[in-house]
């Protein structure tokens, strides 16, 4: 979950990623992914994204996408790698319990069950599924705008070629508004607050004299 929603990723695109397209770089703490640019082709691998460590800055808040990707890769070889300490080639990331890719219903699946897990709700009063395939691309890009990350980066990241990402995120840009209002407000007001320090620094300094 984790790791599809930091990389905006489809379902589809969580199961097709392989061990050997993931990149982690222990001295930069970070990880990258190879994905694919064609949703019609999720193994049409062309484009990497890059994560680091979010656990210096901000705790044990919220997942962090390098070690979650860092498990996941380390998983995999404690299960499947072989005599010679390397992995079969093709193996995915995120295997199914027999180490084939997962399906995509298989990938929802794995997500209602998580959700069981923690106590959410993953079905309507209507027993009408609430998740889909695009689960994780939704929240992920809805969890980046409401912390206010430009719309622009987010597009970037998922890989969109159109405004498409404001049906997504639809209010979450609006949730950092404030934050970022009183962020603006502090820099406008940061000249005249130098100006003013200066004339204090004049003043006293013609005391002195």
């Amino acid at each position: 979950c984790t790791t599809a929603c930091f990389g905006l990723l489809r379902e589809i695109e969580l199961a097709h990623l392989r061990c050997e397209d993931a990149i982690l770089d222990a001295v930069a703490i970070t990880a990258t992914l190879r994905l694919s640019v064609s949703k019609t082709d999720p193994q049409a691998l062309g484009c990497e994204r890059t994560w680091g460590c979010v656990c210096a800055r901000c705790g044990d808040r919220i997942p962090c996408p390098y070690h979650a990707v860092k498990a996941a890769y380390e998983f995999c070889v404690d299960k499947y790698a072989m005599s010679d300490g390397t992995l079969p080639a093709g193996l995915p990331l995120f295997p199914d319990r027999f180490g084939n890719i997962c399906s995509k219903t298989g990938v929802v699946r794995a997500l209602e069950a998580h959700l069981k897990a923690v106590g959410l709700e993953d079905v309507t009063e209507a027993l009408e599924s609430l998740f889909g395939g695009h689960a994780f691309r939704v929240s992920g890009a809805r969890m980046l705008a409401a912390l206010g990350i430009d719309l622009t980066i987010i597009m970037m990241l998922a890989r969109w070629e159109s405004m498409v990402v404001l049906r997504y995120v639809k209010e979450a840009p609006l949730q950092a508004l404030t934050d970022k209002f009183c962020q603006l407000q502090s820099q406008k007001g940061l000249p005249s607050e130098v100006d003013r320090l200066q004339d204090m620094v004049k003043q006293l300094a013609d005391q002195v004299a």
